[in-house]
């Protein structure tokens, strides 16, 4: 199985924490893929999916929703359904910042929304300026709002993501286990802006 194929598999996630937010519960997951500890985080709204989905297609050109320290966000290419943009991320000291390229695509199925992103070579973008940033040599994922039965939207991020250099597994998903939660939160409030 791919790595992405893998990634949308519902079977091998282990339950990692829950967090109560003020969007209500969001849960976190864990698995193994291509040697990569993934995650992925999980809640509900009462927001339509594609509310949901044009603030993450959105994210290269207005990142100001998102929490992260994002220092640099650019679009890069653009079509209807594609989108190439990179990002820098202000990591605190002693840990190098890090950038990314990433092709993002957008799939609409069944009243469903989805973003599903890999990693580009920055060389292969001349425009690319990331300074001293270290290139992530690994991101792959999908932010996806889903209609459900019982009337709320499921909200789901699933991401495989290395950040490189001497940052070791157990502490990038350590981490991350704890912003996903926020960055999960940060969608729903701007969607209900």
């Amino acid at each position: 199985m791919s790595g992405g194929a893998a990634l949308a598999a519902d079977e091998g996630w282990e339950l990692v924490s829950t967090r109560e937010t003020d969007v209500g519960p969001v849960t976190v997951r864990r698995k193994t893929i291509e040697g990569l500890w993934c995650l992925r985080a999980e809640g509900t709204t009462e927001l339509a999916p594609s509310t949901l989905f044009a603030q993450v297609w959105d994210v290269a050109r207005v990142p100001e929703w998102s929490s992260n320290p994002l220092t640099a966000s650019v679009v890069l290419e653009e079509g209807p359904e594609e989108l190439v943009f990179w990002q820098s991320l202000d990591l605190p000291f002693p840990l190098a910042d890090r950038f990314w390229v990433l092709r993002a695509r957008a799939v609409v199925a069944e009243g469903a929304y989805t973003m599903r992103w890999e990693r580009e070579p920055a060389a292969a973008w001349p425009a690319v300026d990331a300074g001293v940033a270290m290139e992530m040599p690994v991101s792959f994922g999908e932010w996806s709002f889903s209609p459900r039965p019982d009337g709320p939207t499921a909200v789901t991020w699933r991401g495989c993501q290395d950040l490189g250099g001497a940052v070791p597994a157990w502490l990038q998903t350590w981490g991350a286990t704890r912003s996903l939660p926020t960055a999960l939160v940060d969608v729903i409030h701007a969607g209900a802006r």
